[in-house]
């Protein structure tokens, strides 16, 4: 069923050929300065689907976005959550092409990182971990260095900082650097937090680690 309410036509979390057709219809009649982030918003409300058709779907609205609306600060956004989409399914090449679009965007706008994550390289690094491939260490390594200044910004939404400390664990523990184990202790740490940093919102900050993750991190803290 579409998202309720009327004010909520571009916020559907599902996604099948009446609710595409009344979005098209409403979007036609949106102003069109606006309709570049009614199809970003969309988008985002399909990515978390659980069927891949409708995260698909969700895909498409952001490609629509960098087609058409190509100039603006929605199109670095869209191009930031189709690479973190597309991640999330495992087609890493796709999004590795996208987050390193999104950093370039990044350098060359006036507005720097305004509209993303501000951490496109943390999640570049991780899709690169990802790969396996043992020879892109250091260019894993080389991204959490950049990026490291933007996490600690970021400190209070500790899923951020759980992600960082997680990926320099892992390249740390790859390249047999003994910081290894001092990093995965510090990312456990953070998963096992029981408070959130910004009371009201603990399911938004509050880092998340797998069972696997917690694992993996004891394994290289015990190395």
């Amino acid at each position: 069923m579409a998202a309720s309410g009327d004010r909520d036509w571009f916020r559907s979390p599902t996604w099948h050929p009446e609710i595409a057709a009344r979005f098209e219809k409403r979007l036609r009649r949106a102003r069109p300065a606006n309709r570049g982030e009614y199809l970003r918003i969309q988008a985002s409300h399909l990515l978390p689907a659980a069927e891949p058709d409708v995260r698909e779907s969700g895909r498409r609205l952001l490609r629509r976005v960098i087609a058409e609306y190509p100039d603006g600060i929605g199109a670095t956004t869209a191009w930031e959550q189709l690479g973190d989409s597309l991640a999330g399914d495992g087609r890493l090449d796709e999004a590795e092409r996208a987050l390193r679009e999104t950093i370039r965007r990044c350098a060359a706008s006036p507005t720097g990182r305004s509209g993303t994550t501000h951490v496109a390289e943390l999640r570049l690094a991780e899709v690169i971990l990802l790969g396996g491939d043992a020879t892109r260490l250091d260019e894993a390594a080389e991204l959490l260095r950049t990026v490291a200044p933007h996490v600690a910004r970021q400190a209070m939404f500790r899923r951020v900082v759980f992600r960082f400390l997680l990926a320099s664990a892992r390249v740390a523990h790859r390249r047999g650097d003994p910081a290894a184990a001092r990093l995965a202790g510090d990312a456990l740490a953070v998963a096992a937090e029981a408070t959130s940093s910004l009371p009201g919102v603990a399911d938004a900050v509050r880092a998340s680690a797998s069972g696997d993750e917690v694992a993996e991190l004891r394994r290289i803290s015990d190395s």
